[in-house]
């Protein structure tokens, strides 16, 4: 998929297949637009709707941000577009364009409203952007695994039990329960029995692994606290020093608002860039 931007200032009608309006281009180039900060709407602290695409247009961004309580995700606190554009930026987002929000802000996955709307019951939307799959519905292969869980934080002896999303070589969910996996940790975050994961008695972070077959995912899990950064230098010797985003992917040091992991020898600590 590839998607352009273009801004015309004359009266002049496209000839468009599909179209949709929003309400202003909040970010252009990489760089927050003035519709940020001059309309109330914008500026406010509200849930968000936006649509965007990487620098090349090869990559679109669809992103819907609550303002609610959700049982798995937690408590979301709205924010204005301003704070939207910078989340989107992080994941490489180079210009986006602002729609309605409040109760029109939903996302379906599936035939399913999957964020906690502003409204008890999902309210009906006239309009959106549809992205469907045009991949073979008969590919059944299991190609990748997926934790279905945002963050894994766990207090001391609590037990744990993933689940675990299988997708296709197309990326489609074929699978969002898979069952017959195994289960690996390094000692210090807790052990591993069948599909039970235990944490262990100390605070602690490190990765649990989820294995299929010759297929294997992991993720980070924190146990009573533990955040796994070690504050302490071993030697005062200077110490070459790299920067990761927060996806772990490593990057020069950074000069673009996020946040990001600062590695100096033995030495980590999280940094943020405003």
């Amino acid at each position: 998929m590839k998607a352009a931007f273009s801004i015309l200032t004359a009266c002049l009608t496209m000839a468009s297949s599909q179209a949709i309006g929003g309400n202003a281009v909040v970010m252009r180039k990489g760089e927050l637009t003035e519709h940020n900060y001059n309309e109330d709407y914008n500026s406010m602290v509200y849930s968000r709707t936006a649509y965007g695409c990487s620098e090349d247009g090869k990559t679109l961004y669809m992103i819907v941000i609550d303002k609610s309580t959700d049982p798995v995700y937690g408590k979301s606190a709205g924010c204005p577009t301003s704070v939207m554009c910078e989340i989107a930026k992080h994941f490489g987002c180079w210009n986006m364009s602002n729609f309605d929000a409040g109760g029109s802000a939903e996302m379906m996955i599936d035939y399913e409203i999957v964020n906690k709307t502003t409204e008890a019951t999902p309210r009906p939307v006239a309009n959106g952007w549809m992205v469907f799959s045009i991949a073979p519905e008969e590919d059944t292969r299991l190609a990748s695994l997926e934790f279905d869980h945002p963050q894994i934080n766990l207090q001391a002896g609590e037990t744990f039990t993933p689940v675990i999303l299988g997708y296709n070589i197309y990326g489609e969910l074929i699978n969002k329960n898979i069952t017959d996996f195994t289960m690996s940790c390094p000692p210090e975050i807790g052990s591993c029995n069948g599909k039970v994961f235990t944490a262990g008695k100390i605070p602690a972070s490190a990765l649990l692994t989820v294995s299929v077959g010759n297929l294997s995912v992991s993720k980070t899990v924190s146990v009573a606290g533990g955040s796994g950064i070690n504050g302490v230098l071993v030697d005062k010797q200077p110490a070459h020093v790299e920067y990761y985003n927060i996806s772990g992917v490593k990057c020069r040091k950074p000069d673009t608002p996020g946040i990001y992991i600062r590695h100096e020898g033995n030495k980590t600590d999280k940094i943020i860039v405003n």
